[in-house]
């Protein structure tokens, strides 16, 4: 429907020739503003009622007011009565019909303002945009028309009295986060039109127990309120609310979705030997799994797949696993011990951090690097081994394993990076390989059993509080490939004896004040 110009006025505009063109222009100007001077005695006569029935926002020439441009548009909607005798069929000045409980950009619904607990969604929207409902805790009804065909990101993210959504035929895509959180809903029903749902869509609904899929849905499918794709090759979501304690993945199964699992509270799960992979948080946040098997098949398993798993006391992982995403296991407080799988050649960032009662893990020999954070705040690791063909430890890889006693670092390392070491409060012996040219800042901060240390000869850098607070040295030789030293041995009071080249620049109080140093050369 079009808001029209008068007969009169349209008349005249069509006499004018195509020369006067801007004329024109101005002359339908003058009458838009003519109609937004007027909208005021409008507004007063008719007001404007709760729903969208019998009304008109102007758009087009006129923009409707928006958050993030508020230069660009009208600081309000301007509404029109569509019983006005002025208002007939014809027209050139589109218009959209919706209160101003929505907040329009083109038919794109940006921003809920309404008050009401049961939401229908005006016909005419095609779109509902990112955080368009999120954090409304009014709302516990929303009806989604048939004319949306895109939910945006977060939509109805942290709706908390959000218990009932109908999403008409239409609706195609449904994206990252758009129910997360909505923490009574039960269950939802996906129409027919739906080609793609993001797999985070109802992460943290936490009492949802059916996800129920159209049969003539071509992407996906559903089977006791489980969401797979359609030919159920993918699991792509285990409803959080459902009560069961255990359950079989079907055979049919080849990958395991990205958050499929999410805060489930199955104590048992049977994965089968079809799986070849698992993605990024599977199995996040299941605090009832104590134990799982992963098969031979599974090659690889995703960031944060098994994190902050806090009853999982034992993983087997089979040989085929090549790829560990980063955090895959962090905060998996019960695990006691870990099999690295030999097909395994990166420690990625995290994997095992804050794993506390973590004792012993076994890394294969084909491991070439441990990355950030893989084993720190491991605080009952006693002993780890790293194999000769690692050439990188990365920040902190170690840091706070409070009970580590002694470790090899192999040849072909040549950087002891920031962290690596630090707070191993228990670390009596270390042997740092000729390889190494750099020790980072803090690498060794607080190792307080540590009583000797042999620094290689090529090493050239030693960063800032590498060794703060080792209080159980009482020596100390650095080597003159080292071109200056600072702050390296700040805390460390029992220091007594320094060897140092006369070539290395100290700067500072570098040792303790009544330290004997003699020079090498």
């Amino acid at each position: 429907m079009f808001f029209p110009l008068p007969r009169r006025l349209s008349t005249a505009i069509e006499g004018i020739t195509k020369e006067d063109e801007r004329m024109k222009q101005s002359v339908k100007l003058i009458f838009l503003l003519l109609v937004v001077l007027l909208s005021n005695g409008c507004q007063k006569k008719t007001g404007v009622p709760d729903q969208f029935l019998n009304e008109a926002v102007i758009s087009g020439e006129i923009k409707m007011y928006g958050e993030s441009e508020q230069e660009q548009y009208l600081e309000e909607p301007v509404y029109y009565d569509l019983s006005d005798s002025s208002v007939d069929e014809s027209t050139d000045v589109p218009i959209l019909l919706f209160s101003q409980d929505f907040e329009m950009r083109g038919t794109t619904l940006v921003r809920y303002r309404g008050s009401s607990e049961n939401v229908i969604i005006p016909d005419g929207v095609t779109a509902i945009a990112i955080v368009a409902f999120a954090a409304n805790t009014n709302i516990t009804s929303v009806t989604i028309p048939s004319s949306v065909t895109s939910i945006g990101k977060s939509a109805f993210e942290n709706c908390k009295n959000l218990a009932s959504v109908t999403i008409s035929e239409g609706v195609t895509s449904i994206g990252v986060n758009a129910f997360y959180s909505c923490s009574i809903l039960t269950n939802i029903n996906i129409p027919a039109s739906v080609t793609y749902i993001d797999e985070s869509a109802f992460v943290g609904c936490s009492i949802l127990t059916s996800i129920t899929v159209d049969i003539q849905n071509r992407a996906y499918s559903s089977v006791d309120g489980i969401l797979f794709n359609k030919d159920r090759t993918i699991l792509v979501r285990y409803p959080e609310g459902k009560q069961d304690r255990n359950y079989s993945i079907p055979a049919s199964i080849t990958s395991i979705g990205n958050y499929a699992f999410h805060s489930s509270r199955l104590a048992g799960i049977a994965v089968p030997a079809s799986v070849n992979s698992i993605g990024d948080f599977a199995f996040y946040r299941c605090n009832g799994l104590t134990s799982i098997i992963i098969p031979e098949g599974v090659t690889s398993i995703g960031i944060r797949a098994f994190a902050d798993c806090g009853r999982l006391t034992s993983i087997t992982m089979l040989e085929g696993v090549t790829f560990i995403g980063d955090y895959a296991f962090e905060r998996c407080t019960r695990l006691t011990s870990v099999i690295i799988p030999e097909g395994v050649t990166s420690i990625r960032n995290g994997v095992f951090s804050e794993c506390t009662s973590l004792a012993s893990v076994i890394i294969p020999a084909n491991v070439t690097s441990i990355g950030d954070g893989a084993f720190a705040w491991c605080r009952s690791l006693t002993g780890v081994i790293i194999p000769e063909g690692v050439t990188s430890i990365r920040n902190g890889a170690f840091f706070r394993c409070g009970s580590l006693t002694s470790v090899n670092i192999p040849e072909g390392v040549t950087v002891i990076e920031a962290l690596t070491f630090s707070n191993c409060t228990s670390l009596i012996s270390v042997t740092i390989p000729e390889s190494v040219t750099s020790i980072g800042g803090n690498a060794f901060a607080e190792c307080i059993s540590l009583t000797s240390i042999t620094i290689p000869s090529n090493v050239t850098f030693i960063g800032e509080n590498a060794f703060y607070r080792c209080t159980g040295l009482t020596s100390v030789t650095i080597p003159p490939s080292v071109i200056f030293i600072g702050g390296v041995f700040n805390g460390c009071d029992n220091i007594r004896t320094v060897v140092v080249s006369r070539e290395t620049m100290i700067l500072g109080n570098a040792f303790p004040a009544d330290a004997q140093i003699t020079y090498s050369d």
